[in-house]
């Protein structure tokens, strides 16, 4: 896509506003997201995280009972499978199971995975159905929050004053000002209160946010 010239303009604008490094280019940055966002893995709806945690218990309990009644001597001929076929086969995607591979092994680790699903299970929320209306806005704020902080070499804040009863933080009114841009290249980030909400979501991994 050609640069458009009120973009340069803008761009050129926000650079000096938010002090990026004089060689980043900001503007292909932001070109490059509708690309990144249509490649971008959409957040599974969750009936289908639960249809796929009941289908992980119910294998793993299957695994778990055929393992349980299978003889000890096959169990022994399975524990030297891998070593067979790494000096025979030369099988290479199996060489890290040489160390430390065992049945029994396998035994605990099944337990283990059964116990996490079924914790999962009641964890998942109630799925109302209709679009997933918070993935494609909280993935262009982790997007933009990389952008920002590799062009500025600072951490991407955002924050809520009680005082003024409103979102504050340099990345935020960042991601405010270069909304327009964005509405052009039809990445729609809804209302700026949303924006705000998603953005103290998406940045409590980087650090706490208050008072910024």
């Amino acid at each position: 896509m050609k640069p458009l010239k009120k973009h340069i303009r803008e761009i050129k604008s926000i650079k000096h506003t938010y002090v990026f490094k004089e060689g980043f280019d900001l503007l292909t940055e932001i070109y490059q997201l509708p690309t990144a966002i249509a490649r971008a893995p959409y957040l599974p709806r969750p009936a289908q995280i639960k249809n796929e945690l009941d289908a992980i218990v119910e294998l793993t309990e299957a695994l778990k009972k055929t393992l349980l009644n299978t003889s000890a001597h096959t169990k022994i001929m399975l524990n030297h499978i891998p070593d067979f076929l790494i000096d025979i086969v030369e099988y290479k995607d199996i060489r890290h199971l040489k160390k430390n591979w065992n049945v029994s092994a396998l035994e605990n680790d099944l337990n283990t995975l059964s116990q996490a699903c079924m914790y999962a299970l009641p964890q998942v929320p109630e799925d109302h159905g209709g679009p997933q209306k918070r993935s494609i806005p909280k993935y262009v704020i982790f997007k933009l929050a990389s952008i920002y902080e590799r062009g500025t070499d600072t951490k991407p804040k955002c924050g809520w004053s009680e005082n003024s009863d409103e979102y504050i933080g340099k990345f935020y009114q960042f991601l405010i000002e270069i909304t327009p841009l964005l509405n052009d290249l039809n990445i729609k980030m809804v209302s700026e209160e949303t924006v705000g909400r998603y953005n103290v979501d998406s940045l409590k991994h980087i650090e706490p946010q208050k008072n910024i």
